[in-house]
């Protein structure tokens, strides 16, 4: 179980973290974090990476506890479905606050992703 869920997650990781230049091989939680916060190309990068980090970390931790205490699993694709809807969800949230901002943060989350 534990070597299958490594692999797993290995591969949501990728996914999203390939995108943002961030080197997904290591297990490391300060090389991760240092990584996350030492990124100052643009500041939607920046946060569209950090919030990415948060709905990946949370979704795989979610995705353990359903297999451990359920027995359910899901495919990785779905995995990635659902961080990727949490993300832009997120982000359309952001429109009563700043509609500028959401509308950039949209696009470039686009960019990034399709």
């Amino acid at each position: 179980m534990n070597i299958i869920y490594i692999r797993y997650s290995s591969v949501v990781w990728n996914y999203f973290f390939s995108r943002f230049d961030i080197n997904s091989t290591s297990n490391s939680w300060d090389y991760i974090t240092h990584s996350l916060l030492s990124q100052s190309i643009y500041s939607k990068h920046k946060y569209l990476s950090i919030l990415t980090w948060q709905a990946t970390v949370y979704d795989l931790w979610w995705e353990r506890n359903d297999r451990l205490h359920r027995g359910n699993h899901r495919s990785t694709d779905l995995i990635i479905a659902k961080i990727s809807a949490t993300i832009k969800n997120k982000i359309f949230a952001l429109r009563s606050q700043n509609n500028f901002l959401a509308s950039v943060l949209m696009q470039y989350w686009f960019i990034l992703f399709l």
